[in-house]
């Protein structure tokens, strides 16, 4: 199913959408910085996640995925809950180099675990203060996010 249109705030309508990178790059790859983006949040995972051998689902949010012209990154969180407490020494040793990783990426690298307490794939799925206050709408406006599954 192609990812939906922008609502009238540009914002994702609520719900989870399966895409593809390629289908992210076509629906939000508007403008060179843009593109630019993308290409980054490519490398990262060529360079830095696949590496890792972990097939988990990434869910893609943040500016990136609604109706702004130059957003500042693509925040992405990686759904490892699959992976057993033993095995995520790596996906830890990723999680904190989050800032060097958006520095190099411009990825705002979070993970889905249960042995992380807050689930930012459900803090996602709302507006959030920042995008509110650009947006001049409630905070707690629910919004979709994009899900790729490997």
């Amino acid at each position: 199913m192609p990812i939906p249109t922008l609502d009238h705030h540009g914002l994702l309508p609520a719900g989870t959408h399966d895409c593809s990178i390629i289908e992210i790059e076509q629906s939000f790859c508007w403008n060179p910085h843009r593109v630019e983006l993308i290409g980054k949040l490519k490398d990262f995972l060529d360079q830095q996640w696949r590496p890792l051998g972990i097939h988990a689902s990434l869910w893609v949010d943040g500016s990136f995925t609604r109706k702004k012209d130059i957003p500042a990154d693509i925040d992405v969180v990686v759904d490892v809950a699959h992976v057993p407490i033993a095995d995520m020494g790596p996906v830890f040793a990723l999680l904190i180099a989050r800032d060097q990783i958006k520095t190099d990426f411009s990825v705002d690298f979070w993970i889905k675990h249960p042995a992380i307490p807050n689930d930012l794939t459900t803090f996602f799925c709302y507006a959030g203060i920042k995008a509110a206050a650009e947006l001049g709408i409630d905070s707690q406006q629910i919004k979709g996010i994009l899900r790729v599954n490997p």
